[in-house]
Parts: structure tokens; sequence; C-alpha cells
């Protein structure tokens, strides 16, 4: 199956893993890669050094197209992306910010890729010069929009010309078949890659996740759909909704970040400084984020839900068994194949 997508990236499918935050393992990464996918690794809470360790660590592991992802809004942001360039990574995708490198990313042959929510924000990043735009919607896991991938896909095929990427509510092959007659390119599937074989996802959020049905996700509105985000149902969560974020709370979060990203006073305040671009984050939006991004390794990793939220989209209720990744998109393509057959026989 080549679409636009296949062929901007040089995948054999047009499936990509989200830059799902602690998930996305250089392991993962490259599994995806290897079974024919694309794979994002998310960059936004490594240090400079960690992102090109990470970066070389993938390249070690697959001859295939990969990418990485970085929240431009987020500290060190400008480093990090000088290391990118130098790596000449593939495709880059960008989030909450302005992009000022992709001439350079071009120069080398490489792709970016816009991580949106909003329409008139993906005619700007096609104006911009961006190879393709993610659209997120409200089916999905992290951070999305209000509007879901069904309504969203169309409108923005009406609006823009560069291949389109649909995210949210996306986990077997209807959904690829069903996102491509919406008008998008390609798919990005996150929560049915966190659970696979080669996913770092503690074994107990696994466990959980096979048992629940497709209730058992919840919108955390905020009032910022930067920082809302969907969670699996947990006692945690609905704590979180019953209270405003605490201030103290909120500093601690930063003061975490600020150690493991080896950051200084004045980089700190840079970055809280900073240009939001086309989707920005208010303060407390950003106080949030950083509040779930510094408590997600304990979380996810460890299976500690006392200590913060298991980011998840309402695929949920579709994930029975952990395959591996291959296994994942082999079967995702023979589905999609088998959809367009039978719409065929039936129309």
């Amino acid at each position: 199956m080549q679409t636009r997508i296949t062929e901007l990236f040089g995948t054999k499918y047009p499936i990509i893993m989200g830059a799902m935050y602690w998930i996305a393992s250089p392991e993962l990464v490259a599994a995806i890669c290897n079974a024919g996918g694309l794979g994002l690794y998310p960059v936004s809470g490594d240090t400079p050094e960690q992102a090109r360790n990470a970066i070389r660590k993938i390249k070690s592991l697959t001859d295939r197209p990969f990418g990485v992802n970085q929240m431009l809004a987020f500290p060190l942001a400008k480093e990090k992306i000088d290391i990118i360039l130098d790596e000449k990574v593939p495709v880059i995708e960008y989030g909450l910010g302005r992009p000022w490198f992709i001439d350079k990313v071009h120069a080398y042959g490489g792709k970016v890729i816009a991580k949106l929510s909003i329409i008139k924000h993906a005619v700007k990043a096609e104006q911009l010069g961006v190879d393709a735009v993610n659209l997120v919607g409200f089916e999905g896991a992290g951070h999305p929009t209000y509007v879901t991938t069904m309504v969203l896909i169309p409108l923005a095929r009406k609006s823009v010309k560069i291949p389109i990427i649909a995210s949210g509510g996306i986990s077997n092959g209807r959904g690829l078949a069903a996102a491509l007659a919406l008008g998008a390119d390609g798919v990005i599937m996150g929560t049915r890659f966190a659970v696979s074989k080669e996913s770092l996802l503690n074994d107990k959020w696994k466990q959980r996740i096979l048992e629940a049905t497709e209730q058992d996700t919840i919108y955390m509105d905020t009032g910022d759909p930067t920082a809302s985000m969907r969670a699996f149902k947990t006692k945690r969560v609905h704590e979180e909704l019953k209270k405003k974020l605490p201030i103290f709370e909120a500093m601690s979060a930063a003061l975490e970040a600020k150690k493991l990203l080896n950051l200084s006073w004045s980089q700190m305040i840079r970055a809280g400084l900073a240009s939001q671009g086309e989707e920005g984050m208010s303060v407390m939006g950003r106080m949030r984020f950083m509040t779930s991004a510094v408590r997600s390794e304990e979380v996810m990793i460890h299976g500690n839900e006392e200590v913060g939220v298991l980011t998840a989209g309402q695929v949920v209720g579709d994930i029975k068994d952990i395959p591996t990744c291959q296994e994942i998109i082999d079967r995702t393509m023979a589905e999609a194949e088998e959809a367009f057959r039978q719409m065929k026989a039936q129309y």
C-alpha cells in the first residue's frame, strides 16, 4: 500500500508510531522502522547528550528512515535541534513553536512534520514549508484537540495540499482504511504500540489495558488544549480532576525538570519566556505539562499510579493482546486491505 506518506518518508507502510514520552525507546523506534513503519523518538525530555546518544543508538539498530520529536517551547530545544541537524535525522516532528530550521533540514534531504490540532495552524505550517502535518484528534492519548479525528481530517484535506497524518482513535486496519478514506495519507498509532512486546510500558499497565473497554479513559480538560490530556481512568485521575494545580506541586515539578535536564536557572527562565508559536501554551498549561512529564517515568515504567497519570487513547477498548511491532503492522495492513476489498465488493 503506497501513499504520499510512504513516498515522502521512504517507508513500506503508511504507519507511524507516535513519539510516546518514556515509552518510545530507541529499541522500540527501531523495531517499528524495521517492520516497515516510521518510528518517532521524543527528545524533549532528554539532555542534548542523551538526545545524540539516542539518535546514534537508533542508527545502530536500523538502516531504515526514522524520526525524532521536539516540542519547541521546551527547554534546550535549540540545542537539541542543532544536534538533530548535525546527525541528519531523516524526519523531524515539532510542536508548540515556530520552526526556524525547515530549510536546514531540507538541505540534507530531511523532512519536517508539524504536530497540530487546529486547521488554521495546519494552513500556516504549510505556508512555512513543512512537508506534512500530523493532526491530533480528540480520541487520542496525551494532549489532543477538542475535535474528533472524524471531523478534523476531512476539514484538513479541504484546507491543505501537503500530506496529512491522522492521529487519535486508530489501532487497527479498519482505522487505517477509514483514515485514508477521510483524506489522510497515513496514520499514527501510539497506544497500540505501547502495548507491544518491545514497549517499555510496565506490565501492570499492559494488563490493565487488555482488560479495559472504550469507556476507561477520560479527557482531563484544563481549559487549555495544549495542556489538557486523555488518560487511563484511575483514582489519581479523579483526584486530579477535583483540584486545581497547586503552585507548590508545579514548582516542585519544575525543579525536577531542571535537575533531569541539567539546566541552569537562566536556561529555565529563557524557556519560560520563549515565544510559543502558533499553538502556544499558557504559563499554567506549561506548569501542568511539566508536572505530568516529570512524573511519567515513575508512572509508565515503574507502574506507580499514585504519583501521576497514564496517558492513553480511547482505543484501549480494542487492545486484547501483546504482539510484536512486526505482528501489529502486518495485521494492520492485512485488515486494511481486507476492509478496502469489502467496501469495493459492497459499493
